[in-house]
């Protein structure tokens, strides 16, 4: 069993072009130590064309594709039709460079019930799809004000999704912000945890870089060690820490994984 160490380019500004910034983001990352990197679907309009020359940076830079961010949870049948065709076209890419998890974030918070469950029969069918035709588990990841966020909501959606194709994508720092005990969790639910983000979280209303907040990172690794997790944590570092750049931030939360033995 291994935990491989990735980042989240999110503490890099990528986005909104995907090109030359995230190649940056990219070979500093290497740089730093880590072995994966996360970037958010929407760099496929990027690189599609150019995949042999994103393949040639992951070499050089010593990382892999981990993962993509992909946001989808619409109740309604048409833009569902679309999340779904884009959903395929974004496993198919990650199915292209060996990977074979895509973290999904998206819908928004209801009490309509039959609502719920229209999304959930949506984020069944999407993660069979997804990974029957390319092999990629489809992970959900809770944001505030989302579908799902709450304790009691994220057991529902757990309960009313196919436990064989929708799995979750546990953010240490939102998940502690919104009243999850996440050690309980990656040992309750560890059957159905197939990527985990770490975030660090002031205990107010910031975010910090890794081990200089509330959250319990120490006892997560340790929980996933007892279960025999094979897979990755990925630091997603949005504390903005003023006077350090991207690279120093991830590089001081790469360091704070070493200290771990990870």
């Amino acid at each position: 069993m291994a935990i491989r160490i990735g980042c989240q380019l999110n503490c890099w500004p990528v986005g909104p072009t995907f090109d030359e910034p995230l190649a940056d983001a990219i070979r500093e990352a290497g740089e730093i130590g880590y072995v994966g990197v996360e970037c958010n679907w929407r760099m496929i309009d990027v690189w599609n064309d150019r995949r042999a020359e994103l393949a040639d940076l992951f070499s050089a830079s010593g990382t892999v594709l981990a993962a993509l961010f992909f946001g989808a949870g619409s109740a309604d049948a048409t833009a569902a039709k679309q999340e779904l065709d884009d959903a395929m076209r974004t496993a198919a890419f990650l199915e292209s460079f060996g990977a074979d998890r895509m973290m999904i974030g998206g819908g928004k918070a209801t009490e309509d019930e039959a609502a719920f469950k229209a999304v959930c029969e949506h984020y069944s069918e999407l993660g069979k799809r997804v990974f029957e035709q390319h092999g990629v588990k489809a992970c959900y990841h809770l944001h505030s004000g989302a579908i799902a966020c709450s304790p009691a909501e994220i057991a529902r959606m757990l309960e009313l999704t196919d436990p064989r194709y929708w799995f979750l994508c546990p953010d240490s720092g939102i998940m502690v912000k919104e009243g999850h005990d996440v050690v309980e969790l990656c040992n309750a639910s560890f059957d159905r945890i197939a990527y985990v983000h770490f975030k660090d979280w002031t205990g107010n209303d910031g975010w910090s870089m890794l081990g200089q907040g509330v959250v319990d990172h120490v006892g997560i690794i340790a929980k996933l060690r007892e279960r025999g997790y094979d897979g990755w944590i990925v630091s997603e570092n949005e504390s903005r820490t003023e006077g350090l750049s991207p690279k120093e931030q991830q590089g001081a939360d790469r360091e704070w994984f070493r200290s771990q033995g990870v």
